[in-house]
């Protein structure tokens, strides 16, 4: 272990360096405390600061985090640097930040401008603050503090993945107003969380627009609370934040649900002796996932009229005739010229219907379903504007 000592006296003294104090606990002695004989020591006129800067890159003292601790010829005694000191001693507050962390959010946090915000000055952030700001800077899982009433948001470089596009504005803004399409779901568990409860949910589901898009995503998470651990503040002891350490497990669930619905396929189809037991046994098997597959229509072509569609089977359209009917209707040309379509003749635009698009003949045909146009295309088409097709809402 190797220490160094340098005197400060108000203002005239230039401040320690960012660089110089990165890796080192700075502690402060007073003029008249004994200090390690080994360590040079500057004396200046009173009041004066005299710092200590020991190197902790040891075995027994592996990457300390920085602290700083005052004793100054005013108060006699030793006391956790504050405002008043930052100033009386010219130190530089970049010095004071507990996370060194040099990862991608430890520096944009260093960097914000947080003055003028509810948090203030990053060298005023109190310690319990600081402290789970290392903590989460430090891990590798993603994690965030939410911190205050309005609970502002601090996070690590992992979380910036599941904030996608919402990143980096989300830095120091309110967790309901970045999350606002989960603000009512989460609510009861910041309860929770506020009244001093620990709360931990696997695989919980939102729907987030988090890319510009809506998707199901499913996260495992931890939530905590932060406690005011400064013993002089008038909120000590109180819950005034949260820690979020999570994990986005969205790929996992939904890989795992769809490979338990070909496994359910394969079952019902062991079974299946008629065309209708097929028909059957597919609707049952989309039945088993309502996530991906919310609603199923399954028709056959009629073998006495070619230019019909006959239900067979359906599932989440129960009674909606609207949605299901019975039988549909193909254009005569197309149902004559079917059996003649080949692969080269298939139409060359895009067939994938999206809003916006033609989706019936001039004929009638292809209501409520562009089935006409699939079977001349043999091409799937996508629909978007199911609300408007339908006055009845899909499930």
């Amino acid at each position: 272990m190797s220490s160094v000592s340098s005197s400060l006296s108000p203002p005239d003294r230039p401040s320690p360096s960012y660089e110089d104090t990165m890796n080192h606990d700075m502690i402060a002695h007073d003029d008249n405390d004994l200090v390690p004989s080994s360590s040079f020591i500057s004396h200046t006129s009173s009041p004066s600061l005299i710092i200590t800067a020991i190197d902790h890159h040891d075995d027994k003292h592996p990457q300390t985090s920085p602290s700083i601790i005052i004793n100054d010829s005013d108060h006699n005694s030793n006391n956790n640097i504050n405002n008043n000191t930052i100033n009386k001693y010219n130190i530089s507050v970049r010095s004071l930040i507990t996370f060194r962390d040099n990862s991608k959010m430890a520096i944009m946090i260093r960097d914000h401008p947080w003055h003028g915000t509810p948090l203030g000055p990053i060298h005023a952030w109190p310690t319990s603050l600081q402290c789970a700001l290392d903590t989460i800077l430090g891990t590798n899982f993603p994690g965030c503090v939410f911190w205050g009433p309005e609970h502002l948001m601090l996070y690590n470089d992992t979380y910036i993945e599941i904030l996608g596009k919402r990143h980096p504005q989300s830095l120091g803004r309110p967790k309901d107003t970045v999350w606002f399409e989960a603000a009512e779901l989460s609510k009861g568990l910041t309860e929770r969380v506020m009244r001093g409860d620990s709360v931990w949910h696997p695989n919980a589901l939102f729907i987030s627009e988090r890319n510009g898009y809506t998707e199901e995503v499913y996260f495992t998470f931890s939530k905590s609370a932060i406690r005011d651990m400064d013993p002089a503040s008038p909120t000590a002891g109180a819950i005034v934040g949260m820690m979020n350490i999570s994990t986005e497990n969205t790929n996992d669930v939904v890989s795992n649900r769809r490979f338990a619905m070909l496994q359910e396929h394969i079952k019902n189809n062991a079974v299946v002796q008629t065309v209708q037991d097929a028909c059957d046994a597919a609707i049952r098997t989309c039945g088993t996932n309502p996530h991906d597959v919310p609603f199923a229509i399954l028709y056959l072509f009629d073998e006495s009229n070619p230019s019909l569609l006959t239900l067979r089977a359906s599932i989440g359209v129960d009674g909606r005739d609207e949605v299901s009917p019975s039988s549909l209707l193909i254009s005569s040309s197309s149902s004559s010229s079917l059996s003649s379509l080949s692969s080269s003749s298939l139409l060359s635009r895009d067939l994938c219907h999206e809003d916006g698009d033609e989706d019936h003949d001039d004929d009638g045909y292809d209501r409520p379903w562009p089935v006409t146009r699939a079977v001349k295309s043999r091409q799937p088409i996508i629909l978007r504007d199911l609300d408007v097709r339908f006055s009845q809402k899909l499930s």
